[in-house]
């Protein structure tokens, strides 16, 4: 019986280090790393607390309409989208027929500004051509008004969207 616990202990042993030394002295496993659809805009500058912009129409010719207002660029528009086909459009929350706010990229650094846009209540293009790409442009506002508006303060909610 004490040479068959022996021989078990030295059996038990040797498989015991025969598994050791088979162990590897290195092991791997997969990582997913998911990457979603990114589409990130800001508006940044211009007066406090927001970014905020102040027109001031207060000069005319006699016999004329009043002067527009000087341009200001005071703020910045920056963006970052992963997905191809992508534009951004300007639009702002209501309109004053007597009233009119124009805004335009300066200097972008990625896709295509159309010019001049006369905001509205509908969605216009403002840059276009933009795939897969970060970027920035100075907003260059410029307010008109006719005889027409009374004096008083116009607020607009000037809103920038990245879509297809």
């Amino acid at each position: 019986m004490k040479k068959l616990i022996v021989i078990l202990a030295v059996l038990g042993l040797i498989f015991g280090l025969v598994g050791t030394a088979m162990a590897t002295d290195s092991d791997s496993h997969q990582v997913t790393i998911t990457v979603s659809t990114i589409n990130e805009i800001d508006v940044a500058g211009g007066d406090t607390p927001e970014p905020a912009v102040t027109l001031e129409i207060d000069t005319a010719v006699a016999g004329e309409e009043p002067t527009d207002s000087a341009p200001d660029t005071s703020t910045t528009l920056k963006w970052t989208t992963n997905a191809a086909s992508k534009k951004i459009t300007v639009q702002i929350n209501l309109a004053y027929p007597e009233v009119t706010l124009t805004v335009e990229a300066i200097g972008s650094t990625a896709g295509t500004p159309v010019g001049v846009v006369t905001l509205s209540a509908v969605a216009s293009n403002f840059i276009t051509g933009m795939g897969k790409t970060k970027g920035s442009c100075t907003l260059q506002y410029i307010a008109s008004a006719t005889v027409a508006a009374d004096p008083s303060n116009y607020v607009y909610t000037v809103t920038y969207t990245i879509t297809t």
